[in-house]
């Protein structure tokens, strides 16, 4: 959520206040060289950027340029720790949110070079037993699976350019390598860590060889693994086991020496505990592995899916008529209901020189999930600088729990913007904060 002034109609858009923000206040920031003040203001940026995109289909060329300019000023930070990767990847994963605009722009390369450097950082600083940084290693895996789904752009004729199939080895590789560095702080027989994007499905185990995922029936698994090979296996009391599922075709033109890739593409990989590679070759057939991949072809749907958003209080009538005229035909209607964002109400207070007091942000539609929420408060008195918002909701209707990610103050008249980082779900469930579902936030 962003609390901002509304732009004036004319002189001022959206699209002028990012340029502006993003071409010089930014990178003063970055020459500065401080992370803690980059990383906000930058996710302050792209998130406006981001809600922005979803509506427009013009301004292409300016957005490009805004895209790359937050992408750069990220990717130039240094990556030491654990906690710099993990602010640093939410950052970037919110940069590939619209792949066509990313990869026209200028931060592929230093994107999949930070990347690099937080997949060593988590190996690096992880051992059996620590916490395993997953959220982190999901928004490593947006940023490959985008740039990877860019690349996936259908034949083009046999041409095969050479610097997209570095690209898709590398973001291959690492994704591979960002596994291998999560199974770090693994033990043996753990339950499996499970990484899903929209482009790739990931896997991992440290498993005995009698434990190995793919192994039993019924299990959802590209891959079948007979347990005849567990005991060929059985030199190894311990393995580590990586399984990856793409949804699109890393390699350019979607072909492989002017053969069409019509399939899923899947890939499963043995090694040791030291990371050495097991290899596995020569197998007989009762020990042979399976794959069963999906057709990525288009085909026709088998399924008539509507979707319909209601507004509050709103009602909808089906009326579904049976193509089959049996009557002994059976009819399988299947209803799902999501609910796409916070029932409750929000009020919120500032905290500078003076109090805002509680102010009610209402407005139609507000507060759906993933959704950037710009709203225009007014003050009987200048509040100076804001140090502290106080923000909550009333916890009423049939979905009031509220993920808020962060906010940003901007003063008009100063032109000076507050940022302030919450990455917390106000929810009575929540167990961290006691079930609060109002929250303190100091400025960043």
């Amino acid at each position: 959520m962003v609390l901002m002034p509304d732009f004036l109609p004319e002189s001022y858009s959206v699209i002028d206040w990012l340029k502006h923000k993003s071409q010089s206040e930014l990178w003063s920031l970055v020459q500065q060289g401080n992370p803690s003040e980059v990383i906000p203001y930058s996710v302050t940026l792209i998130s406006a950027l981001n809600q922005y995109s979803r509506h427009r289909e013009h301004d292409l060329r300016d957005r490009i340029n805004i895209r790359s300019n937050i992408t750069l000023a990220l990717t130039s930070l240094t990556v030491a720790t654990l906690e710099d990767v993990n602010q640093i990847s939410a950052a970037l994963a919110q940069c590939v949110a619209f792949p066509g605009e990313f990869i026209m722009g200028q931060g592929l390369e230093g994107s999949l070079r930070i990347t690099g450097q937080m997949i060593d950082i988590i190996g690096n600083q992880t051992g059996q037993g620590s916490a395993t940084p997953s959220e982190a290693g999901r928004n490593i895996l947006r940023i490959l699976g985008a740039a990877m789904s860019v690349i996936d752009v259908g034949p083009n004729n046999g041409t095969q350019r050479q610097d997209d199939l570095f690209t898709s080895a590398t973001i291959f590789q690492l994704t591979s390598k960002l596994v291998q560095s999560l199974m770090r702080s693994r033990v043996l027989n753990e339950e499996p860590l499970l990484l899903s994007v929209s482009e790739i499905d990931v896997q991992g185990k440290r498993v005995d060889p009698f434990n190995l995922l793919c192994a039993w029936p019924g299990e959802p698994c590209l891959f079948h693994i007979p347990q005849a090979l567990s005991s060929q296996l059985s030199a190894n009391r311990e393995l580590i086991q990586l399984t990856m599922s793409l949804r699109v075709n890393p390699f350019p033109g979607g072909t492989i020496s002017n053969y069409s890739v019509s399939t899923h593409l899947g890939s499963m990989e043995l090694s040791s505990s030291q990371g050495l590679p097991v290899s596995i070759s020569g197998l007989a057939t009762e020990r042979s592995i399976r794959i069963t991949l999906a057709d990525r072809r288009p085909h026709q749907r088998e399924h008539t899916v509507t979707v319909k958003t209601l507004s509050p209080g709103e009602s909808v009538n089906f009326t579904i008529r049976p193509v089959n005229s049996n009557r002994a035909a059976g009819l399988h209607v299947d209803l799902r209901f999501t609910l796409i964002g916070t029932t409750a109400h929000v009020g919120i207070s500032l905290y500078g020189l003076n109090k805002s007091g509680s102010r009610h942000l209402d407005k139609e539609g507000a507060f759906q999930r993933n959704s950037l929420d710009i709203f225009q408060i007014e003050t009987d008195a200048n509040l100076g600088e804001i140090w502290k918002i106080r923000i909550w909701h009333d916890n009423t209707g049939l979905s009031p729990s509220w993920h808020l990610e962060h906010v940003a103050v901007w003063d008009k008249q100063t032109d000076i913007m507050y940022y302030f980082l919450a990455q917390d779900w106000l929810s009575v469930e929540n167990e961290k904060n006691e079930g609060m579902v109002e929250k303190d936030v100091l400025a960043a």
